[in-house]
C-alpha cells in the first residue's frame, strides 16, 4: 500500500494572491517545490483563485492560466504531483466570489451551473498533459462558499462538474473538496452515500478540539474510518495547526499522532494545510483571522518547523514499509439514522451524538477492538460482524430494536 504525504500549497510570496502580477515568482516557487520533495512529499494540493482566473462569463483569464502551467512544468521537472482545485472561492476565513455571479445559486441555477462547466472544462483542456497531474478537486470547502442546499441539488453540481472532467481526462481521480464535514453529524447536501456513486475519492478536512487526550488522538481514526464505510479511498486532505494556537512542539507531536493513525486506519494518504506561514498581515482575510497566517510548517524565512521534521521522518517511515496489510475489523460502531437525517417533531442534536460515537470508538480501543461503522439503515453491511456498539442514544430506528431481538448477535451500548 502507498501511503501518499503532500501539503496544501500556497507561494509565501502571495498566498492566494501567489499569480497576481506582484506577487508571481516562480523562483520562490520552484524552491518551494524542492522543498516539498527533500521532505519526502509526494503530492500537493494547488488552487485556481476564481477572482484571479475567472474574471468574467465565458472568459478564462489566460495569463494567470500561463503561469498555472509554468507550475505545473515545474511540479513535473521536480518530481511532485499535484492536485488543482476549481471552485476556489473560500479561503482562510472569507468567501472570494465570482464577479459576476450576483447572488446566484452556485448549484442549481442554470447560468451559473453552465459558468462553471465552462470553467472546469476549459481548463482540463489545457492542462490535462501535464505528468504531474494526479488527479482534481472540484472545489475548496464548498459548504462554506456555496452553502448548505439539498442532497439533489448538490448532487447533481458534483456530477455536472465531474462529468465536465471525465469527458476530457477520464482516467484520472476526482473529489470533491466539501471537506467530508456530514461525517460530524448533520446533513448540508453533501451526502457521502450519495456522493460515493459518483466520486473517486473522499477527502476529509480534519479541524476538531476535545478537551480529553485520549479522544483528541482518536479523531483521525475517527473520521477516516467513518468516511470508510462508503468504499471508496479516503486522503486525509487538510489537517494541521496554527502556531498562533499551539507550541510548535505540540503541533509536531500532533502532526505525528494525525500521519500514523491516518495510515494504520486505512487512509490512502494525509495532506496537511500548508506549507507556508505568510508575512501578509494587512491583508484580508489575515488581517482578521491572522492565526491563518501561521499555519504553515516552513517559516516565512524558510526554517522548518517541528512539524517539518514530523513529515520528514514518517516519509522515511512509509518508504520502508513492506507488505503492510489492514486488518479486517469484527465490530462495528452504529451510527444512528437522525445523526443526518432531521426527522418530523425530533429536535436532535448531530454535535452531541458526535462525542457519543467518538467516545464509543475510544472506550472500543482501549478494550483492543478494531472499528468499522456503518449506517444505521445499511442492515446488510453491520449484520456482517460479529458485535455491534451502539453509541448511547435515546432512539434508534425500530427495525434496529427489532433486529436486535432475533439476530444472535452480540450487541453492545456503550
Amino acid at each position: 500500500m502507498q501511503f501518499l504525504i503532500g501539503t496544501n500549497y500556497w507561494s509565501k510570496s502571495g498566498a492566494f494572491m501567489m499569480w497576481e502580477d506582484e506577487y508571481y515568482n516562480p523562483e520562490i516557487i520552484k524552491k518551494e517545490l524542492h522543498t516539498m520533495k527533500d521532505l519526502g512529499m509526494s503530492l500537493c494540493r494547488s488552487f485556481l483563485y476564481l477572482p484571479t482566473f475567472f474574471p468574467a462569463p465565458n472568459s478564462i483569464s489566460e495569463k494567470h492560466l500561463a503561469r498555472y502551467k509554468e507550475f505545473l512544468g515545474l511540479c513535473e521537472d521536480i518530481g511532485i504531483q499535484t492536485m488543482p482545485t476549481f471552485i476556489v472561492g473560500h479561503m482562510s476565513g472569507e468567501n472570494h466570489d465570482i464577479a459576476f455571479r450576483e447572488s446566484r445559486n452556485l448549484y442549481s441555477d442554470p447560468f451559473m451551473l453552465e459558468q462553471q462547466i465552462y470553467f472546469v472544462k476549459n481548463v482540463v483542456s489545457e492542462i490535462k498533459d501535464f505528468k504531474s497531474i494526479y488527479g482534481y478537486i472540484l472545489s475548496n470547502e464548498m459548504p462554506i462558499y456555496g452553502s448548505a442546499d439539498t442532497p439533489d441539488n448538490i448532487i447533481r453540481w458534483v456530477k455536472s462538474l465531474t462529468e465536465a472532467i471525465k469527458s476530457i481526462d477520464p482516467h484520472r481521480l476526482v473529489g470533491t473538496g466539501d471537506g467530508c464535514w456530514n461525517a460530524f453529524g448533520g446533513e448540508n447536501g453533501f451526502n457521502l452515500k450519495q456522493l460515493s456513486n459518483v466520486v473517486d475519492f473522499f477527502g476529509p478536512h480534519l479541524y476538531l478540539s476535545e478537551t480529553d487526550e485520549y479522544r483528541h488522538s482518536m479523531l483521525s481514526e475517527f473520521t477516516v474510518r467513518f468516511v470508510s464505510q462508503y468504499g471508496l479511498p479516503v486522503f486525509l486532505e487538510e489537517f494541521g495547526a496554527s502556531s498562533s494556537q499551539a507550541s510548535d512542539e505540540n503541533i509536531a507531536l500532533y502532526y505525528r499522532e494525525v500521519l500514523l493513525n491516518s495510515l494504520l486506519s486505512g487512509a490512502s494518504g494525509a495532506i496537511n494545510w500548508c506549507l507556508n506561514d505568510f508575512d501578509l498581515v494587512s491583508v484580508k482575510p489575515y488581517i482578521h483571522h491572522p492565526f491563518e497566517l501561521k499555519f504553515g510548517i516552513v517559516r516565512e524565512n524558510g526554517v522548518l518547523k517541528a512539524a517539518a521534521e514530523e513529515v520528514k521522518n514518517f516519509s522515511k517511515f512509509v518508504l520502508n514499509l513492506r507488505n503492510s496489510q489492514m486488518e479486517n475489523s469484527e465490530a462495528v460502531i452504529l451510527v444512528p439514522s437522525y445523526y443526518n437525517t432531521q426527522y418530523p417533531f425530533s429536535h436532535d442534536s448531530p454535535a452531541e451524538t458526535f462525542k457519543h460515537m467518538l467516545q464509543a470508538l475510544t472506550m472500543s480501543s482501549k478494550a483492543g477492538f478494531s472499528i468499522d461503522f456503518a449506517e444505521e439503515a445499511d442492515l446488510k453491511r453491520w449484520k456482517r460482524y460479529k458485535l455491534v456498539i451502539l453509541p448511547s442514544e435515546r432512539k434508534y430506528l425500530a427495525t434496529t430494536v427489532v433486529f436486535n431481538r432475533v439476530s444472535g448477535l452480540t450487541i453492545s451500548i456503550s
